[in-house]
């Protein structure tokens, strides 16, 4: 069904009386609906449903945006790309009784969406190893405890078999025998790589990808990194990379870990290659989860493409999946 847009209008009207909706228009989301109003705020409203996160199926009742509040009020001082504040928020309402959240549009429209030269991604690359040295950088004493991320113990390697698991149970029907093949193979791989377990935490972003990062084509520059809902969550400063190696290359990501400053060891560049292909396989789920064929193909041509190393793998297909749920 099409999203309603007049019913969400409603709820802002009712949760924040001191705003007037002269225009409201339906953006996308993951996670949350998304909203453009007045041609100058961001809005966002939980939907609820299950979403697969490292093999994970988690009931999602908007406190995502009590996270990212935290987040949000705690590391904005600290980085030098802006990132959202939330300027309005509200418990809800009787229509609608789940957190709600606006903040003040940026500029830019998403890096996935923009063709750039390969000069202009150098410049980007080089500004992303930058946010990424401040961001990794944030103290923990900065956050807020629920905020700190988990041990290195209960990183990488355990959350890799329970996708694993999925995958095999789900999508083993949907993949060739050679892919079926490849893809015990690279799991194999990760559950006995000792480099994933050589992590010294760090404050992550967690879903750092072309879609969060915001460009400035006027300016021919990043304007800001958006989306912070699984920040701190994951602790190990190559889940920040690995989205990267797979949208933009090889190239880029070597550009972009030129501009960071807090060292990669091998064992860190093992990860992120890694992960670049771990993380193809949530989309494939996705896909088989929600019944869309479009995620399930897009996987399986990333997956053909990480299978015969061809760089760049790709991202996430580029539609809402607010959409589906």
């Amino acid at each position: 069904m099409p999203v309603d847009a007049d019913f969400y209008k409603n709820i802002i009207e009712t949760c924040f009386p001191d705003i007037q909706v002269t225009h409201i228009r339906f953006v996308g989301g993951g996670t949350c609906r998304v909203f453009t109003v007045n041609h100058a705020l961001i809005f966002r409203f939980p939907h609820g449903g299950g979403s697969v996160d490292d093999g994970d199926s988690l009931e999602d009742d908007g406190a995502f945006l009590y996270h990212e509040k935290r987040v949000y009020d705690s590391v904005a001082p600290l980085l030098p790309l802006p990132i959202p504040r939330y300027r309005y928020f509200s418990t809800g309402c009787e229509q609608f009784p789940y957190p709600i959240a606006g903040y003040e549009m940026l500029p830019g429209r998403s890096l996935s969406a923009c063709q750039l030269t390969s000069q202009e991604l150098a410049g980007v690359a080089q500004q992303i190893g930058e946010f990424l040295s401040a961001l990794h950088s944030v103290p923990f004493s900065a956050l807020p405890a629920e905020l700190q991320p988990p041990s290195p113990a209960s990183l990488g390697r355990s959350n890799a078999r329970s996708l694993f698991r999925q995958v095999e149970a789900q999508a083993f029907p949907l993949l060739s025998p050679a892919d079926q093949a490849w893809t015990s193979r690279l799991f194999q791989e990760i559950d006995s790589d000792y480099s994933l377990r050589e992590i010294t935490p760090v404050f992550t972003h967690g879903d750092f990808d072309g879609s969060n990062i915001l460009y400035d084509e006027s300016r021919g520059a990043v304007s800001g990194v958006i989306d912070f809902e699984e920040a701190g969550q994951k602790g190990d400063p190559a889940v920040d990379f690995c989205a990267l190696l797979g949208g933009f290359g090889t190239a880029f990501l070597d550009a972009a870990l030129d501009a960071y400053t807090l060292g990669v060891s091998a064992a860190m560049r093992r990860r992120i290659e890694l992960l670049a292909r771990r993380i193809l396989f949530i989309e494939l789920l996705y896909g088989v989860q929600v019944n869309d064929r479009r995620f399930i193909e897009n996987a399986r041509q990333r997956l053909h493409r990480a299978r015969h190393d061809i760089h760049p793998i790709g991202d996430w297909l580029d539609v809402s999946t607010s959409e589906t749920r």
